[in-house]
């Protein structure tokens, strides 16, 4: 009986072995120590990712903040760099038109006394001898003319609006606006508008309105 006892308690140890081991053999490995022979592991780094997202979810990265960085700022010019030039134009609405005066004597009066150049108020009664109209100010001059003329601007004038105009540097500048005060364009072209506007009352009224 004593040895039917101690067969029965050895196989029940056994068997008590056997699950343990079945139960340890199925846990991940957390780790051991050097001392006894075992490899260590590390623990992997968890995911940001939610553990309820869809295998197929599309991957979103995460931009960091940005910064916010001051703006160099603009070396100074060395010496001697020129200046940059000055702009002078007409801004729509800075300026009113000035009213119409079909008299040339009446009107080349009001320019003198507004303080415009001399050239430019003497060529008034050449250019509106018979009426004061934009077809007189841009009418083509005869080459007598032009050589009678002597023009102070600083190039050879083709147009009867050449002669209220002057050339200074690379650009244009009107005779009949205030010293000072004169409205200068990179292009010819652009005085008459200037000129009809401002000065002889010729602007385009809109009749739209």
């Amino acid at each position: 009986m004593v040895g039917l006892e101690e067969a029965g308690e050895f196989q029940i140890d056994n068997s008590l072995i056997l699950s343990l081991q079945a139960c340890f053999s199925t846990r991940p490995p957390t780790g051991g120590s050097h001392e006894g022979g075992a490899t260590p592991t590390e623990r992997a780094p968890e995911s940001n990712i939610p553990h309820d997202t869809p295998c197929d979810a599309p991957f979103r990265t995460i931009r960091p903040p940005p910064t916010s960085r001051a703006l160099p700022s603009q070396p100074p010019l060395p010496r001697g760099t020129p200046a940059p030039e000055e702009r002078s134009y007409d801004r729509p609405g800075k300026k009113r038109a000035s009213h119409f005066q079909p008299d040339p004597l009446k009107l080349q009066e009001s320019c003198r006394r507004a303080g415009c150049s001399a050239f430019a108020v003497d060529w008034i009664i050449s250019t509106f001898m018979y009426g004061v109209t934009t077809e007189a100010l841009l009418r083509v001059l005869e080459r007598k003319e032009t050589d009678e003329m002597n023009s102070p601007g600083g190039f050879e004038p083709h147009q009867a609006y050449d002669g209220f105009i002057s050339k200074v540097g690379g650009r244009y500048e009107c005779g009949l606006c205030k010293e000072g005060k004169r409205t200068r364009w990179k292009h010819k072209k652009d005085a008459p508008r200037h000129l009809r506007k401002f000065h002889f009352g010729l602007a385009d009224v809109c009749k739209d309105w």
